[in-house]
């Protein structure tokens, strides 16, 4: 079998699982619903992926390679630009990302509840060793901080460029828009979608200008915009 038809192979299996997971969750998804799915024979799927949990750790490889090409496409689109323009850009469409691919987001924080467990030696042991034992697994261990270095340098850029306040320290910014960001994602599941609300009637989108507006707001150290949220949003 050549390289690109067992490219082609693991990418139907991957998309077929993907879309089962997100319908029925990881535990009431079987590997059998999977080769139904991908119209292939069970033994199939073993040849490319060794259990459940190998094609999980998959999907975590992949939601970290999307999060990582998404700050590669703000950094290049907008190389001209300055370094608060680059994380607001990014910050956008990150939310966006997040709204449509809520496994990719619920995986990456599994593997990161993963990562607290794994660095502590009384609770490594709990892991479940399919994890431990997948090759994928040790791919995402090496692209884990990437996404944080990529986001620490945009806002590193505006430090230099005076976009943003020589006060803030990049990794404290970082972690603080990341946590809007989640937040932001989090609770606008809560609400009515065809209204495109959240659960206190408030506009996604309003909702979504008014933490890039906090978030520039805090870039720049600007005490008055921070003070203004409020009343921009509600």
């Amino acid at each position: 079998m050549g390289v690109y038809e067992r490219q082609i192979k693991e990418k139907e299996i991957l998309e077929a699982a993907q879309e089962l997971f997100s319908k029925k969750g990881f535990y009431l998804t079987k590997m059998d619903d999977v080769a139904k799915r991908a119209n292939m024979s069970k033994g199939l799927i073993y040849f490319y992926f060794k259990n459940k949990e190998d094609l999980y750790m998959a999907i975590t490889q992949k939601a970290f390679e999307e999060i990582i090409s998404l700050y590669q496409k703000s950094i290049q689109k907008n190389k001209a630009k300055k370094g608060i323009d680059i994380v607001i850009d990014f910050l956008s469409v990150f939310m966006d990302f997040n709204a449509k691919n809520h496994l990719y987001r619920d995986a990456i924080f599994h593997f990161l509840g993963l990562m607290k467990a794994h660095n502590n030696p009384k609770t490594k042991e709990g892991i479940d060793p399919l994890i431990l034992e997948s090759p994928y697994f040790q791919k995402v261990l090496e692209l884990q901080h990437e996404p944080t270095k990529l986001g620490i340098s945009m806002i590193s850029q505006g430090i230099r460029d005076g976009s943003i306040h020589k006060s803030i320290e990049p990794e404290m910014a970082y972690f603080t828009l990341w946590a809007l960001v989640i937040g932001f994602d989090k609770l606008s599941t809560f609400g009515d979608p065809q209204n495109n609300e959240t659960l206190y009637k408030i506009k996604i989108e309003d909702w979504k200008n008014s933490i890039l507006s906090l978030a520039q707001a805090i870039l720049k150290n600007e005490k008055s915009m921070q003070q203004a949220f409020q009343a921009t949003l509600f």
